[in-house]
């Protein structure tokens, strides 16, 4: 049965994800097995074809779970591709203003709220399968679009960018802005704790939902326990490789 990021943002419950940025359909079936709530495949650096995408789509559609595209830019043809082939959700990088956020908006949304290429013969509407009226106006209403803010100046314009007409989440793109500012891989940077800290204060001040990123288990359940609504938790290679390695500690004892 197939579930949209949209249900669970207005579920009222905390749910939890993760980046896929291998393109396995059994890892991704064996995920919604397991009870994970969505996941966002990634088109921005991992090495994925339109085709691997697609199967991983239909697959999270099998088992139940939530499918997010982070495309590659800010870029029309990405965001319309991943939106015809049925993803419930766009996560768009690079944003680095309210123009930017704007025009993600404008490019995922059908007219008269965007300028989204309208065709009703696509995976999203059954290919014409769906009634095309039906399919415009319920696309408009479910898309969800979670932007990534990674600029200092993006960080400036947060409370524009967030209480935007159209915008679902926003989130802090903790890996670009500690690399910019040349502290690499300090995700927990004070400047980062309070740019995350300042995205849930005003996403609940516009009624919108907030999430973090968690590299770890500890850094996931303390942000669990705050206002957050959910957890978005590294990504299926890190999880391997976490695993991995335990195994290999474990038996190294024996």
């Amino acid at each position: 049965m197939r579930k949209t990021f949209r249900s669970l943002i207005d579920s009222g419950e905390k749910f939890m994800g993760t980046f896929v940025q291998l393109p396995c359909k059994q890892v991704v079936e064996l995920m919604g097995y397991c009870g994970f709530d969505y996941i966002i495949i990634d088109n921005e650096h991992a090495t994925m074809s339109e085709d691997q995408t697609l199967e991983l789509v239909q697959i999270c559609d099998m088992v139940g779970m939530a499918a997010m595209i982070r495309v590659p830019d800010v870029n029309e043809a990405a965001i319309k591709k991943a939106l015809d082939m049925g993803a419930s959700g766009l996560v768009v990088p690079n944003i680095n203003n309210v123009e930017d956020a704007k025009r993600v908006i404008r490019m995922a949304k059908f007219a008269p709220q965007g300028y989204r290429g309208a065709c009703p013969f696509v995976r999203a509407n059954q290919y014409s399968a769906g009634p095309a009226a039906e399919f415009y106006q319920k696309s408009n209403q479910e898309i969800a679009i979670m932007l990534l803010l990674e600029s200092t100046e993006a960080l400036e314009q947060m409370e524009d960018i967030i209480s935007l007409d159209g915008v679902d989440v926003v989130g802090i793109g903790l890996v670009d802005i500690s690399t910019k500012m040349g502290a690499y891989g300090q995700l927990d940077h004070p400047l980062l704790k309070d740019a995350v800290e300042k995205s849930i204060r005003l996403s609940k001040k516009y009624g919108k939902p907030c999430y973090t990123f968690a590299a770890n288990y500890e850094q996931g359940k303390a942000w669990l326990d705050t206002d957050t609504d959910y957890l978005l938790y590294a990504a299926d290679a890190v999880a391997l490789k976490d695993l991995f390695m335990q195994m290999k500690k474990d038996f190294m004892r024996l």
